[in-house]
Formats: C-alpha cells, sequence, structure tokens
C-alpha cells in the first residue's frame, strides 16, 4: 500500500505508518494482507471485470469490502464503494516486483 486518501485528504501516515502494509491475491481466490496498525488478514477475494470491481471477503467480522479499481501500469488505485465514507476512500496500490 502506497498511499491512501479520506475525503481528498492524504492519510496514509494514520493508516500505514510503517509503511509496512501489503496485500497478496492468490490464484486459488485467497488473499493474506498485513501490516500495522491493522495486522494480519485473510479472506477470499472477487471481481467484476465488466465493471472493474473487486470484492474482499474478509475472514474479520464486519471487515467485506467493495472496491472500483484502476491500473495504471504497476500501480492500481481502489476506490470504495457502497457507503459515503467508503466512497470518500482511495488506495494506491503499487506492484512489488521480486
Amino acid at each position: 500500500m502506497d498511499k491512501v486518501y479520506e475525503y481528498g485528504n492524504e492519510v496514509t501516515e494514520k493508516h500505514n505508518p510503517k509503511n509496512d502494509r501489503w496485500i497478496e491475491f492468490k490464484a486459488d481466490g485467497s488473499f493474506i494482507s498485513d501490516g500495522e496498525p491493522f495486522g494480519r488478514n485473510s479472506g477470499r477475494w472477487t471481481t467484476d471485470n465488466d465493471k472493474s470491481i473487486l470484492y474482499i471477503d474478509s475472514d474479520v467480522d464486519d471487515d467485506d469490502s467493495e472496491w472500483k479499481v484502476t491500473f495504471n501500469k504497476d500501480q492500481i488505485t481502489w476506490t470504495g464503494i457502497g457507503h459515503p465514507r467508503k466512497e470518500n476512500t482511495k488506495l494506491i496500490h503499487k506492484r512489488k516486483t521480486d
């Protein structure tokens, strides 16, 4: 996770204070994420490719989410869907290359 925005304001320091948050999507439809301040998470993911929507089904109660996604080279931008607070949240992730 590279940047976090809420209501147009960058809040990365609050949501990724150690610059160590990440998510890994596995081919079997599972995911794992980790990093401060929220810690490890896992669950399932699916997409609606026609609508460019990513669905996250978290193993943590009340943590499921939907995101409109856009790609630009090695960067993906997620914009929340379904609730005004979520719709004003934007996450920018950069692909890690080994």
